[in-house]
């Protein structure tokens, strides 16, 4: 049983460091496209975007450690939320 509520978390991680990482590299791909319209508007604003950057790096990073947090806490909350979210998520592309 243990092992079975050991294997679930690591999914939960798992998923929650993947979706932790899209989220940077979104925000990667956001930072170069602002850069872009910045340079075609003639502002230079690299110190702004990096900065703007780096906020939402940190807070990329803080959600992933709350999420973390969260499926330590109540692991079978986490998967109730996962088993739901799949469902959504299938029903949607099913259609």
């Amino acid at each position: 049983m243990a092992t079975a509520k050991n294997v679930s978390v690591d999914a939960e991680l798992d998923a929650t460091k993947k979706e932790a990482r899209e989220a940077l590299e979104k925000l990667l791909e956001a930072r170069e496209h602002f850069k872009d319209a910045a340079k075609a508007a003639g502002i230079d604003a690299q110190e702004e975007a990096s900065e703007l950057f780096e906020q939402g790096r940190v807070g990329a990073e803080q959600i992933g450690l709350d999420a973390m947090q969260f499926v330590y806490e109540k692991p079978w909350h986490a998967l109730g939320i996962a088993v739901i979210g799949g469902f959504v998520v299938s029903r949607l592309m099913s259609k």
